[in-house]
């Protein structure tokens, strides 16, 4: 079984190039990406939002509840 983590959202490593980030960044210091204001904190809300959906298909499988009768929507 698949322990809890992270997926999307991971404070330590950019969300543009994935670098590693010290401890409360201004910017990217590898690819200079700005790390405050308004489009990354809807970016964080949006990981952080993932990743509790995956939470929380991970606790209806755990809870052996049964599949959903639609497909996931395919990309055209």
């Amino acid at each position: 079984m698949i322990g809890p983590m992270s997926p999307f959202f991971d404070a330590s490593s950019c969300p543009s190039c994935r670098a590693a980030l010290p401890i409360r960044p201004l910017r990217c210091p590898s690819c200079g990406v700005d790390l405050t204001g308004v489009t990354v904190t809807e970016l964080v809300g949006a990981l952080r939002l993932a990743d509790s959906l995956v939470d929380r298909m991970r606790a209806d499988l755990t809870a052996g509840a049964p599949p959903r009768q639609t497909p996931i929507a395919q990309h055209p």
